[in-house]
């Protein structure tokens, strides 16, 4: 290493100790003009300590910088967003609580968001959970009325469903059912009785009953025929669907 590149790198070294961003920064690109025309392994190891001096300095002037939280400027944008949000509070009660310290406000005057969040879950404030509730919370209570809106929906596909098929004749109403199964029945048991007498007249000529006993017989096979017909109303079971009265 010549005593020009000694004295070059001397000098970098110091202003990587004391000069601010922008003169390692012009240094750097000076260096990098340097190397572009005569490269040497002394500048290139001196252009990456001042890239490692200026990712310090940027991280320190970085570190250096506080975040800033949002903030209300006062007490009356605090009470203006927290009665937008639903919430019942009055202007004197936001100013004792910030008085008795359940609502933090800083020196400047100044409330920070977080501040006004931590004051509406604080019990002592009486404003209960609202628009800060939990995330957990919020998904629970969503959930719930998913629930709720899928039950109506499948309630309302059933009845549609339900609706369709009774228009295609496959339910019908009990008194409905009953009256059908009367009128038939009705029908059922004129037929048997006039059969009764073709049977009746077909026993007296095969077994040479007396005619005058025929509407004694007619009489006995219709009874015989009744005695079927109660027994078959009798049954509990009814083979189909069917549906209330209403």
């Amino acid at each position: 290493m010549t005593k020009t590149e000694t004295t070059l790198e001397n000098e970098l070294i110091q202003k990587m100790a004391d000069s601010e961003l922008a003169v390692l920064i012009n240094s750097m690109n000076e260096l990098r003009k340097s190397i572009q025309t005569e490269p040497t392994a002394a500048k290139i190891a001196t252009m990456e300590k001042l890239k490692e001096a200026i990712a310090r300095h940027q991280a320190a002037k970085k570190e250096e910088k506080p975040e800033i939280e949002p903030c209300f400027n006062n007490r009356n944008e605090v009470l203006k967003h927290l009665q937008a949000l639903g919430y019942k509070v009055s202007k004197t009660k936001i100013y004792q609580d910030e008085k008795k310290g359940i609502l933090r406000m800083n020196t400047d005057g100044k409330i920070p968001h977080s501040a006004v969040r931590a004051y509406v879950d604080d019990p002592r404030s009486g404003l209960g959970i609202g628009v800060y509730e939990s995330d957990e919370k919020v998904k629970d209570i969503t959930l719930k009325i998913k629930e709720k809106e899928f039950e109506k929906l499948c309630e309302q596909v059933s009845m549609a469903r339900f609706q369709r098929e009774r228009a295609e004749g496959l339910h019908i109403k009990i008194s409905e059912y009953e009256a059908e199964i009367a009128s038939r029945a009705a029908v059922f048991e004129a037929m048997l009785r006039q059969s009764n007498e073709a049977v009746a007249d077909r026993i007296i000529i095969a077994t040479g009953i007396k005619q005058a006993h025929r509407q004694l017989l007619i009489d006995l096979l219709n009874e015989a025929l009744m005695d079927a017909l109660a027994a078959y109303v009798s049954q509990d079971e009814i083979i189909g669907e069917v549906m209330g009265s209403e």
